[in-house]
């Protein structure tokens, strides 16, 4: 069994796939963060969608969202067609590559989790999402 070790096709692949999500974060250089700090998060929301654009699977997460307005992440992530709770994974993983957008400055902030929180209301108690009130017709629009 030593010589399956050997071989490439069974070589760890976790730290590449670490490595390909990291470069996906998108980020400001210092100079552009304080002209953000000034903004409301929404503005900042706004901002970092019109700054780095949804891609097709992140349109796909927002338009769930938009049309099952206090849905949980199973109901959300079958509006999708995915199954288990993947649609809130897109979503975190959406947030978290602007993250340096929504919280210029402030990597704690950041660093906590609460990144989806930008975008969504989340209800601990019944475990469902709805878009902020304030973003549904940026969204709107972004996703028509």
């Amino acid at each position: 069994m030593a010589f399956l070790r050997q071989m490439p096709l069974f070589r760890p692949f976790w730290p590449l796939r670490r490595a390909s999500i990291e470069g996906l974060r998108f980020t400001l250089p210092e100079t552009d963060r304080g002209d953000l700090q000034d903004l409301a998060l929404t503005d900042r929301v706004r901002n970092a969608f019109e700054t780095d654009p949804p891609n097709p699977t992140e349109i796909q997460v927002l338009r769930a969202l938009l049309e099952n307005p206090g849905a949980t992440a199973l109901e959300l992530s079958r509006a999708c067609g995915w199954i288990g709770t993947t649609w809130q994974v897109y979503l975190a993983t959406m947030c978290r590559r602007r993250r340096d957008l929504f919280w210029p400055g402030e990597a704690a902030a950041a660093e906590t989790g609460i990144e989806i929180t930008a975008i969504a209301e989340y209800d601990a108690v019944s475990s469902r999402f709805r878009l902020h009130d304030d973003l549904d017709d940026f969204f709107r629009r972004m996703v028509a």
